[in-house]
């Protein structure tokens, strides 16, 4: 037995070296590798044709005007004398109010308004359009609201903070349109601002005017209680009344101590002198006058005291009221000035020009960027169904 295996193991690297090789695998046929493609096929490369064919055979050449601007405003006053030294009146850029004809320029107003002087549907539905690109598109309507969308497609406004410069690009199937709308759009973010201006001028002045009215009425109703004072205290000004009284006291008193000097002097040198009694009465008389002249100055409701006080409170209100009003008419007077000069204008940096040749469609490159797109979503969901498939088998 160990003899047989010995042969037949001998033999068999023998029977092992005659036999006959494979044939290999019959190539697959063309239909076959057709069917392994047809996915990229149909989702790459079928599309990838017809956008090309719609780029290169029917999409109408678009032509775009661009313009360039700044709003400006008056600059601020300097704060001090060695600022307004180095600084000059000048000019400065206004963000607020650039960002405000931005939004304009983007809104249904700006369209209204340029409806006004362009046929803005003429525009966009041209004869050389293609359906994808004119208005009313395909399955669109030709309501307004879609008459905006369409122009914001056709419209674009972008700001530099860098510059402080605004570009407006218009797209137009014609070149002279694209220039015409965006002239017709300067000039209603023009009319923004000069309307931006007439509101501040007038919000202004009408403040102005309102703070003088207000001052005028003040001094007037004051000078009125003047008025009314005097005629009830019968006395222009109870200031000079009160120091004419004081001085006509002041002399009493100087004649009382002149005349009682001289009783003094009489009583010690001629007691019997029959001048003293007469004296003495004419003293006393002049005491009770002065006495009475201090009582009218200041001895209670009906003395010069509460005249005065009221008289001098009625005065400092008539000068307050009259600086308040000197302040409203300076005021107002500063406010005419601001006026006459236009705080806010737009300034256009690049004028709209008429495009030699089309800047859109970009066929080359739209082209590839839709294969590239489409190849990446392709490839995606083959790496996807590849995973699903994997993880079923496990």
């Amino acid at each position: 037995m160990d003899g047989l295996n010995a042969q037949v193991s001998h033999a068999e690297p023998q029977f092992q070296r005659f036999t006959p090789r494979r044939a290999p695998p019959p190539r697959p046929s063309f239909w076959t590798r057709l069917r392994r493609r047809l996915p990229f096929l149909l989702f790459v490369v079928l599309p990838t044709v017809a956008a090309g064919g719609y780029l290169f055979g029917f999409a109408a050449d678009q032509y775009v005007s661009e313009a360039k601007f700044v709003v400006r405003g008056a600059a601020s006053p300097p704060s001090g004398v060695l600022s307004s030294l180095l600084q000059g009146a000048g000019v400065s850029r206004a963000q607020d109010d650039t960002f405000a004809v931005q939004d304009y320029i983007l809104s249904r107003d700006a369209l209204q308004e340029l409806g006004a002087t362009v046929d803005v549907r003429a525009l966009f539905d041209r004869p050389e359009a293609d359906p994808l690109s004119r208005f009313p598109m395909p399955f669109m309507g030709e309501t307004n609201e879609h008459l905006f969308k369409h122009y914001l497609n056709r419209v674009d406004v972008s700001y530099d903070s860098t510059t402080g410069v605004t570009a407006l690009t218009v797209k137009a199937f014609r070149p002279e349109d694209a220039s015409a709308i965006a002239r017709a759009l300067l000039a209603g973010g023009e009319r923004l601002v000069n309307r931006m201006n007439d509101r501040q001028r007038s919000t202004t002045m009408n403040e102005a005017r309102r703070e003088v009215a207000e001052a005028e009425a003040r001094v007037q109703r004051i000078a009125g209680e003047l008025a009314n004072y005097r005629t009830r205290q019968a006395t222009l000004d109870p200031n000079k009344a009160s120091a004419g009284a004081l001085a006509a006291v002041q002399d009493m008193i100087n004649r009382g101590t002149s005349l009682r000097t001289q009783l003094m002097v009489m009583i010690k040198n001629s007691p019997q002198s029959p001048l003293i009694p007469d004296m003495q009465r004419r003293l006393e008389a002049l005491d009770q006058t002065i006495s009475t002249a201090r009582d009218r100055i200041a001895g209670g409701d009906r003395s010069l005291v509460p005249q005065i006080t009221e008289f001098d409170a009625l005065t400092l209100q008539r000068e307050f009221a009259e600086r308040g009003l000197a302040s409203a008419v300076s005021f107002l007077d500063t406010a005419r000035l601001n006026a006459q000069r236009q705080q806010l204008y737009l300034d256009e940096v690049v004028h709209p020009n008429e495009a030699d040749y089309a800047k859109y469609p970009r066929r080359f490159a739209d082209l590839a960027i839709v294969f590239a797109t489409l190849f990446g979503l392709y490839t995606i969901f083959k790496l996807l169904a590849a995973g699903a498939r994997e993880h079923r088998t496990m």
